[in-house]
């Protein structure tokens, strides 16, 4: 320990190159598990797929269309075990809003247990007042229109609404007909049918508004029951007194709860099939298209962190070795010293190897501290810049990353010690102090 402060400068070259080579390893090795962590948990995740279903007919989707889907629907949850919901919605253009972005308004179904399955309404989004469309009576009450504001069309156009008072929802003149982007896109013999249609505006209800900040369309939406919609849209009604319902249904989603285990594209497939003519959308993640963007990145890490590693090692062999080579030279009489009195070879050897362990256990120390700092801030970052450049990769501090790190140091330092404390026991004693 004398001789190592006594010879602060190469101490402290040998604890810094060896502190910021763990330092490296931890910040990149954390990366990588991280990443590789990530990947692996969003692979594993259920994830909810929706398909949007549109009518390429004049009118929407009769009581027949959606019975069919739904045992499409049934047929593949059969063969798959994965859970489907077939629901209902309606989607009224209303007008533009103070913020310059369209208000919708949005016919809702209902699910089983209360719950919703029909994007974009979420029943367990936060509210900033009132309730959730949740009871019975909103879907069952074809005399009162209940609605749940989306926060912006609460302030931009209604905003002297409060619990329990009543507003008039529908279009204006400029909105084209509710079910389709625009009248021109239907055939002449539908189009008269379609534009005659009642549009609103509709007396409504409020019994909640939405918190801000939910996402464009929860925030500019106005969301009712659809079944008491489409009665006062005429799209729910009895045909020629027989007593038959028939209901008139503008989109129809298909939603599978967990569609990473469903093939999407033969669900697709036969739906268009039983149903020619219709089009639609869905918005199924894919795995190959995840893996590809981030396996790439993934795979990137890894080989940073061996270039880094290789890199490290050869430096600090290369650095260390010639640092302790130096202080053995200048440490010739000291040595020769020890010979003389009796000291053997293997005890000048492990003399030299110590003093450098010490180095290199310091510098393990400090490195280590430095790194998890550091891959801690990484963190940090990632989390709250979403994850953009540098910051790409979550951290995972995982016990072969310290395992490593430690490996790194001390194995370096040895393998750096090995010929310097060679060299010190091969010099004898009458050698050395004669050159003396």
């Amino acid at each position: 320990m004398r001789q190592l402060r006594s010879r602060p400068a190469r101490s402290g070259l040998i604890v810094a190159g060896i502190a910021i080579a763990v330092a490296f390893f931890v910040l990149f090795g954390s990366m990588s598990a991280g990443l590789s962590e990530f990947i692996e948990e969003e692979l594993d995740k259920e994830r909810p797929v929706n398909l949007y279903l549109v009518s390429g007919s004049p009118t929407p989707f009769g009581t027949d269309d959606v019975f069919l889907i739904s045992v499409i629907g049934l047929q593949s949850q059969g063969t798959t075990g994965v859970p489907h919901h077939t629901t209902t919605r309606a989607q009224l253009g209303v007008s533009s809003t103070a913020s310059d972005r369209p208000l919708w308004l949005w016919g809702i179904d209902d699910g089983p247990n209360g719950t919703f399955f029909t994007p974009p309404y979420d029943p367990s989004a936060p509210l900033e007042w009132g309730r959730h469309l949740a009871t019975p009576g909103d879907f069952t009450d074809h005399d009162n229109l209940t609605c749940v504001l989306g926060y912006r069309a609460y302030e931009d156009r209604y905003p002297q609404a409060t619990e329990g008072s009543v507003i008039s929802v529908g279009p204006d003149d400029s909105v084209d007909p509710w079910w389709m982007p625009s009248a021109s896109d239907y055939p002449l013999e539908g189009k008269t049918q379609v534009t005659a249609l009642p549009r609103g505006p509709y007396d409504a209800r409020v019994v909640g508004v939405l918190a801000p900040g939910l996402g464009n369309e929860l925030d500019h939406g106005i969301f009712v029951p659809i079944k008491p919609l489409l009665v006062r849209m005429d799209q729910w009604r009895m045909d020629g007194g027989m007593g038959v319902l028939t209901i008139f249904y503008p989109q129809v989603v298909l939603t599978i709860e967990d569609g990473t285990r469903v093939d999407v594209r033969d669900l697709e497939a036969d739906l268009a099939a039983a149903l020619p003519g219709i089009t639609g959308t869905d918005d199924a993640w894919n795995a190959e298209v995840f893996q590809s963007a981030y396996g790439s990145a993934s795979r990137a890490l890894e080989g940073w962190l061996l270039v880094v590693t290789a890199v490290m090692v050869v430096m600090l062999v290369a650095g260390v070795s010639d640092t302790t080579l130096v202080a053995v030279t200048d440490r010739r009489r000291e040595i020769a010293t020890l010979r003389a009195v009796g000291i053997g070879r293997r005890r000048v050897s492990r003399l030299v190897l110590l003093e450098v362990m010490v180095l290199a256990s310091i510098g393990l120390a400090i490195g280590l501290g430095a790194g998890t700092g550091v891959s801690l801030l990484f963190g940090h970052l990632h989390e709250t810049t979403g994850g953009s450049g540098v910051f790409l990769a979550p951290i995972s501090l995982q016990a072969w990353i310290l395992v490593g790190a430690a490996a790194l140091a001390l194995g370096s330092a040895a393998l750096a010690a090995a010929y310097p404390a060679r060299t010190a026991a091969g010099r004898s004693p009458t050698e050395a102090l004669r050159y003396e």
